[in-house]
């Protein structure tokens, strides 16, 4: 028995394990020196929670690993039913904070169904592009994918939460261009999307959401309103410097001038803690992940699993990309954490189900 489970795990994929405790040792510290304020009660929280999600998070990743995912395709219909539902019921039932109704609060923990629903959806795209690939090129099939990923994605915007939404409808269309579409439809599909782009932004996006965007091209004109957010992160990153300015006396994050310092803006408080050379580290150790994770396609065997895996590395590198463009002024602020760094509970938790995914297809396919 002991070297049965010996054997287990050694078809674990370690080097993943491993990079993703780097990102929550880096969580940890930078929680913890967020936490030497004055409110030594208060800001205590979020390190002591985030270290309970993690220990969750691990458990919730071994027990997933365990599950041969080529049967999770066996349940694509009831998942994308789940996730409809948990969409809809959010709505109803959702706590509203900050003016989206995206949360539910249970006995004062706070959930956020789009986290979960994101790998719900990944896994009913990857059933449907691995048993439709062959007829995508076909109207009916491929109208039929884009209403599946258009009904989560309206809901979510409802709440509103546009920067999930976008993510969603992001990963669908990768794993959509990753199929054997047609190129002339791939640049339709383009286009289709500029117009749908124009249409969102004058019958759709709100008007708060529409001058986070136009804040981009210009931080200074409000600087108190909705240009803070974004002027005060460029501040904390610009400050860090070569190599940072310290856990203590970094006075963007320590000070609380940089907000929601500990989630939607945890790259710029590491990069003020511990400046350039510890943000390329950051980005050195995602980029590390991104390449085994792209070592694990290269070895799949079978359609599903291809998709599936393709689909977890969308959506990990569309969330870094947007959550430090969000940083640094390229992007606007819509509210979108980094993997394994931001604080969360839901974040981390539908993080490490999808490493958990990951691991069942390593250890299915017999990768050391």
């Amino acid at each position: 028995m002991l070297k049965s489970y010996i054997n287990n795990l050694k078809g674990y994929d370690w080097l993943i394990i491993c990079l993703i405790s780097v990102f929550f040792i880096i969580s940890l510290l930078t929680l913890y020196s967020t936490s030497l304020t004055s409110n030594v009660v208060q800001s205590w929280q979020p390190f002591q929670r985030q270290a309970f999600f993690i220990l969750v998070g691990f458990l919730v990743m071994f027990l997933v690993s365990f599950i041969n995912y080529r049967s999770l395709r066996v349940y694509a219909t009831f998942l994308y039913l789940l996730a409809i539902w948990l969409l809809i019921a959010v709505l109803f039932f959702g706590k509203p904070i900050r003016g989206s109704v995206s949360w539910f609060s249970i006995y004062g923990l706070g959930i956020q169904p789009v986290e979960f629903v994101k790998i719900m959806l990944i896994i009913v795209s990857a059933h449907y592009f691995s048993k439709y690939n062959l007829y995508i090129n076909r109207w009916f099939y491929l109208l039929q994918s884009f209403v599946l990923i258009l009904i989560p994605v309206l809901l979510v915007l409802k709440e509103p939460d546009f920067g999930s939404a976008a993510i969603l409808f992001l990963v669908w269309l990768s794993m959509l261009f990753f199929s054997d579409i047609k190129k002339w439809r791939a640049f339709l599909l383009i286009a289709l999307l500029i117009l749908t782009c124009v249409l969102f932004w004058f019958f759709v996006l709100k008007a708060y959401q529409k001058e986070r965007i136009i804040t981009v091209f210009n931080p200074g004109r409000d600087i108190s309103r909705s240009g803070y957010h974004l002027r005060q992160s460029i501040i904390a990153v610009g400050s860090g410097g070569a190599f940072g300015r310290g856990f203590i006396d970094s006075t963007q994050s320590q000070l609380r001038f940089l907000p929601e310092v500990t989630n939607d803006f945890i790259f710029a408080n590491i990069s003020e803690k511990v400046g350039f050379v510890g943000a390329i580290s950051v980005l050195l150790f995602c980029g590390i992940l991104g390449l085994r994770i792209i070592r694990i396609m290269k070895y799949v065997r079978d359609d599903f699993g291809y998709f599936l895996v393709f689909g977890i590395f969308v959506l990990f590198f569309v969330e870094i990309f947007i959550n430090i463009s969000m940083n640094i002024g390229l992007l606007p602020v819509v509210g979108i954490s980094f993997p394994f760094l931001s604080y969360g509970g839901s974040s981390l938790i539908s993080s490490m189900i999808a490493i958990g995914i990951l691991q069942s297809v390593v250890r299915q396919n017999r990768l050391a």
